[in-house]
């Protein structure tokens, strides 16, 4: 799964919402995207909170790139997100807070979705660019445990219901239950995984255009507003020193990726 760092997004009108920390924003944060997906909800898991925890103080003693933890080794496995952000936060997601935050880093990793599926979502397969939004919505997850260390975000996700056949054809024992991360987020869009046989599934049509049945069925996100219902505007305030760092950090990862596409950042 790929890694996040922290992106910078233009300034955004938007109403109140009511927001949630810790463990239960966790939670409701994510089971809000899940629900756009037609996936169950997960819930908290004191193993894995102490799991990302601990990795999430080890990225903030050793500083610089992120890189996973051995959540893909332990038993049972765990799927892991990362993400490092500081400085302000976008206003899709700073809430009361104008600083970069847990609501950043989920909404970063659901992004993937805007960024490169919306619009062709029942004919994607190719999953490079899209593993933390994967992560979140996989319907396979039940339990997630998340963490935060200065400026480092850790969440980790258990499987415990969803089993798909490998795409290199190995099979794992049909809908008996797989524990562990899916080689290579297996059957994406195909296979044995739930009996509807999706893993991950496409934005509901009906809650993608109405606000109203988002609300109803899914409660308040994590962002204040939905970005897909709104034009971005361009930010009209002079840029902070903050902001102004994130850009040029930005513009070198970019460059680097082009260089290293293999880089820890891009895991």
């Amino acid at each position: 799964m790929k890694t996040v760092i922290f992106v910078a997004l233009p300034a955004l009108a938007h109403a109140s919402f009511e927001e949630a920390e810790g463990a239960e924003g966790w939670v409701k944060d994510h089971n809000y995207f899940r629900c756009l997906h037609g996936a169950e909800p997960v819930e908290w898991s004191t193993e894995l909170e102490s799991s990302a925890q601990a990795w999430a103080d080890h990225l903030a003693a050793e500083g610089g790139t992120l890189e996973h933890s051995g959540s893909y080794s332990s038993a049972p496995y765990a799927g892991e997100n990362l993400a490092m952000g500081y400085g302000s936060a976008p206003a899709v997601c700073n809430g009361t807070d104008s600083n970069y935050n847990q609501h950043c880093a989920v909404w970063n990793w659901y992004n993937e979705y805007n960024q490169f599926m919306k619009g062709h979502c029942d004919t994607w397969k190719d999953v490079s660019g899209i593993g933390h939004f994967t992560a979140m919505v996989w319907k396979g997850a039940n339990k997630i445990g998340c963490a935060q260390s200065g400026d480092y975000y850790v969440c980790q996700y258990g499987h415990t219901n969803c089993m798909a056949e490998d795409p290199n054809g190995s099979n794992y024992g049909g809908r008996d239950c797989f524990e562990g991360v899916p080689s290579k987020l297996a059957n994406f869009n195909i296979g044995l995984c739930p009996e509807d046989g999706t893993c991950v599934g496409c934005r509901d049509d009906l809650l993608e255009n109405d606000a109203q049945a988002r609300l109803e069925q899914c409660g308040a996100g994590p962002v204040e507003e939905t970005v897909w219902e709104r034009q971005q505007q361009p930010q009209q305030q002079v840029p902070s020193a903050a902001n102004t760092l994130s850009v040029l950090m930005i513009m070198y990862v970019l460059v680097f990726m082009q260089v290293l596409p293999n880089h820890p950042f891009a895991i």
